[in-house]
């Protein structure tokens, strides 16, 4: 794609249109027309598609004719024309190039007042690139930095013409080889080419492929596009970036929020007490009652003194603890109404295992319920635990209403980050798509 070409002529420079110089294919007789008159080297004819060099005066044929076939048809026609900046441009060139299994298609363009540009499609991807004066800023090993934007290493290899339509600048045939170097800045690119002692670089930016279609005015469905493009502009970068700054002010308001939350919660003690289980003992084995109550050691029901829930309650937090070690306990607690009997369920369980290097559970559990109407209310309590001879186990449980509850924060924390982190994860798959055809993807970790 890059290309060598001559200073623009003292006629392009006045706005002069050229006049278009005709002649006959020295191979078929058919009629050519240049449009480049004084720049142009070589015509590929279109009806035999031999290759004329219209510098020499005999119409030297570079390459016989080859037999076109249908998958050899440019999509954008020789000879039409499509704006681009205020300019309009004629394709007067094609060429398919390979390397390897890859193949690609360019498009030589011209104005009278402008000169050159390339257009570089591959897999339904398009960039419109313009020849550099001189080389990037500076080179790396597999950097370039060109107008103080480093560019990454994407590809190179040896480029090698497979087909000729049209007028070219310089003399080119089939099987011309060249090395290439592409770079990569999305939506840019940067591309060296060396042919033969001689280096030329160009720059350019990835088009969309319907603007393509609306600029030449293309009455085609678009080419199917594989993969993510070289140079393939993402939003995934830009939309990641609006996000995280909206998530960290989302989280800054929660925040905000949880600290004020935390100065105006009442956290008020409204019922405390401290209790025991205590395990039957049970005579010989022979006496033994194998039966729920006996196995588990059941207690007693508890019902506790009164206690007033005022009608702002908020949520109400029910703690549990008790000195469990290798075991459980089970408090099986009703919040009971007084003045309608009706009952709201706060069972919970206790439990607390260890071994040499693991533990599980706690010695503490705490629980929330909400809305519950204001009056006066009383606990009915049932214990149960593994069943042991003797002894007794302590449990306290305290309620507390109007609570900061701080799993909120987490929770609400966690849904917030998941949108960018989303993003985040769609971001590097489309990069890694896009450096999937890369020998030098950052993405590529080969195992020690």
């Amino acid at each position: 794609m890059n290309r060598s070409r001559p200073k623009r002529s003292k006629r392009a420079k006045s706005k002069i249109k050229p006049i278009a110089k005709s002649f006959n294919c020295t191979s078929c007789g058919a009629v050519l027309s240049i449009t480049a008159v004084g720049k142009t080297l070589s015509v590929a004819c279109k009806s035999c598609h031999a290759i004329i060099d219209v510098n020499d005066p005999n119409y030297k044929i570079l390459e016989k004719s080859h037999k076109a076939s249908a998958s050899h048809a440019p999509y954008i026609p020789i000879g039409a024309k499509g704006v681009f900046s205020g300019k309009v441009f004629e394709c007067i060139g094609y060429m398919e190039r390979g390397d390897g299994p890859y193949e690609w298609r360019e498009y030589l363009l011209f104005s009278p007042y402008i000169g050159y540009r390339w257009l570089f499609e591959m897999d339904g991807h398009w960039t419109l690139l313009k020849k550099l004066h001189g080389q990037p800023d500076s080179l790396g090993n597999n950097t370039a930095t060109y107008k103080s934007n480093e560019f990454k290493l994407f590809n190179k290899g040896t480029a090698k013409v497979l087909y000729v339509e049209g007028e070219f600048y310089w003399r080119v045939k089939s099987g011309d080889k060249s090395y290439v170097k592409d770079f990569i800045k999305p939506p840019y690119i940067l591309s060296t080419e060396v042919i033969k002692n001689e280096v030329n670089w160009t720059f350019g930016k990835y088009i969309d492929a319907q603007t393509i279609n609306k600029v030449f005015k293309i009455d085609k469905d678009l080419l199917y596009q594989h993969g993510v493009g070289a140079n393939q502009p993402s939003d995934l970068a830009e939309k990641f970036n609006k996000q995280v700054k909206i998530a960290l002010f989302a989280l800054a308001y929660i925040f905000v929020i949880f600290l004020v939350r935390s100065k105006t919660a009442a956290n008020e003690v409204i019922y405390e007490g401290a209790f025991q289980h205590r395990k039957t003992s049970y005579g010989s084995s022979s006496n033994f009652k194998r039966n729920e109550d006996n196995v588990t050691g059941i207690r007693k029901t508890v019902l506790t003194d009164s206690f007033y829930i005022p009608k702002k309650a908020g949520n109400l937090k029910i703690s549990t603890k008790s000195s469990v070690y290798n075991s459980w306990i089970y408090i099986d607690a009703l919040l009971v109404n007084k003045e309608t009997g009706k009952g709201i369920p706060l069972a919970t369980e206790v439990s607390y295992y260890r071994g040499s290097d693991w533990s599980e559970g706690g010695t503490s559990k705490a629980k929330h319920v909400y809305n519950v109407p204001a009056g006066n209310y009383y606990l009915n309590i049932r214990s149960r635990m593994p069943f042991h001879r003797r002894g007794y186990k302590d449990y306290t449980i305290v309620l507390r209403r109007d609570t900061l509850i701080t799993s909120n924060l987490w929770v609400v924390g966690l849904l917030i980050i998941i949108v960018p982190f989303l993003s985040l994860f769609r971001k590097k798959s489309f990069e890694v798509r896009r450096w999937s055809n890369s020998d030098y993807s950052p993405y590529n970790y080969e195992e020690d």
